[in-house]
């Protein structure tokens, strides 16, 4: 989600609420058949400029906790809850980026064959 859009804006002006509030309406849609299936639900919620909801990082620690626990794994090659973070964050960060460059691209075209129609070409 992206904490400046104008939705985010209006409900939660506050930094920080707009992720808090995404979490809330998951929590709100999902815990019922959470509930239903004896499950847990954690949420997962992320903002276009990598902000991770408190969520995120319990159901990383629980699967860190379950790793540990299982004897077949090999300690040496097994990612660990930092691994994953540092790669989480520098994909998302380069994901964002060619976002923007495929957007800027995209105007750039748009604005040359705007004037090649106005002069003529």
């Amino acid at each position: 989600m992206h904490p400046t859009a104008p939705s985010h804006l209006l409900a939660s002006p506050q930094p920080g609420k707009a992720l808090k509030r995404r979490v809330r309406v998951k929590h709100v849609k999902y815990d019922p058949l959470a509930r239903a299936t004896g499950s847990t639900l954690f949420a997962l919620a992320v903002d276009s400029f990598g902000h991770l909801h408190g969520e995120f990082f319990k159901l990383l620690d629980l699967i860190e906790e379950e790793a540990t626990l299982a004897p077949f794994l090999a300690a040496p090659g097994r990612l660990t809850r930092d691994d994953f973070l540092h790669i989480f964050s520098s994909q998302w960060q380069t994901d964002n980026a060619r976002i923007v460059h495929q957007w800027l691209r995209m105007c750039r075209k748009r604005m040359h064959s705007s004037s090649l129609l106005q002069s003529g070409f």
